[in-house]
């Protein structure tokens, strides 16, 4: 029994090494571009241990993608749902969080916009749009305020952060602590 138990967990944390390398190279060389000989030699595992795990390329990307959305959930349940903080510091901890996995973030960005994938992936979207409702609602009662009121701000966090993050441009990070964060302030504290 406990051989079994001792396989399984091995086999789980080759497939998570496997998913993790394969993210990287996707971020790095771009979905369509990016070959299972790549993702293999990204991964150190040969075609058939690839397969083994995987399918598919398409499955590859879709257990990429699964990991990515659920790290970002957990980023925003931490620094926000679970934070008792004030706004200003929970949304520029999400920004520093995201910057610092920003290859992932790259990677899911490009999955969004894939009409390969778009469709296929929002059965993993739909947890992260339930915690971006959850935090929005937290948001919404702290300062009062209306959802309509609190989802506009929440989507220009998220494209800023997205921009950020793809783009890497210091200066525009910078312009939106500080013109951005203050009226962000005085909108939920009116």
């Amino acid at each position: 029994m406990n051989d079994k138990v001792e396989l399984e967990a091995r086999r789980s944390l080759k497939k998570n090494n496997i998913i993790d390398c394969c993210r990287k190279a996707f971020s790095a060389g771009g979905i369509e571009a990016t070959s299972i000989s790549k993702l293999c030699k990204s991964a150190r595992v040969n075609p058939k241990v690839m397969y083994d795990y995987f399918a598919s390329k398409e499955e590859i990307v879709l257990a990429c993608a699964a990991r990515s959305i659920d790290m970002i959930a957990d980023m925003i349940v931490r620094n926000v749902i679970d934070s008792d903080g004030d706004i200003i510091t929970n949304i520029d901890n999400v920004i520093k969080e995201c910057y610092s996995v920003r290859e992932e973030v790259r990677f899911l960005y490009q999955v969004v916009v894939s009409p390969n994938y778009r469709q296929k992936i929002k059965k993993f979207i739909t947890p992260l749009h339930d915690k971006y409702e959850i935090c929005k609602k937290k948001i919404c009662d702290k300062y009062n305020q209306s959802m309509e009121h609190v989802d506009s701000i929440f989507h220009i966090l998220v494209g800023a952060t997205d921009y950020y993050c793809l783009l890497e441009d210091e200066e525009y990070i910078a312009k939106i602590k500080k013109v951005v964060y203050p009226m962000i302030e005085s909108m939920l504290t009116k």
